[in-house]
């Protein structure tokens, strides 16, 4: 095989990765709007029990709800970015393993993605919810 030709594997193993993966992108953007939703959703009831007993000036505000959206919104960027890892590790994986390794490495991402989140309101609830 020429230099040429390993090349063009190469790029064509690339793409394949990219269109396998892009094809699930959505679904994965979803899943991680949904996460944020939930997590602040989560935050806010924690917050209301636990933040005035503990800070009684503590309050969420329009300006808090637009600052962490709009941060949350930066943390889907970087995860999109995150999520180049997959086809770029497949790169290296023997292509009898491909299905495998796609459909566990596409659903531990997801996993980890959205439990992520929910790390505010649990990080909230050790902080202000046992018994400060």
């Amino acid at each position: 095989m020429h230099q040429g030709e390993v090349e063009h594997l190469g790029s064509v193993r690339w793409q394949a990765a990219l269109t396998w993966w892009n094809a699930r992108r959505l679904a994965y953007n979803v899943a991680l709007l949904g996460a944020g939703i939930v997590a602040f959703g989560l935050y806010a009831i924690a917050f209301e029990i636990w933040a005035p007993r503990n800070d009684p000036d503590f309050e969420i505000t329009a300006f808090t709800i637009l600052f962490q959206g709009v941060g949350y919104l930066f943390c889907i960027g970087a995860a999109n970015v995150v999520f180049f890892v997959g086809p770029a590790v497949e790169q290296i994986i023997s292509e009898s393993s491909l299905y495998n390794y796609r459909r566990w490495a596409f659903g531990a991402g997801v996993v980890f993605s959205v439990l992520l989140p929910m790390l505010v309101p649990l990080l909230f609830y050790f902080e202000y919810g046992l018994g400060h």
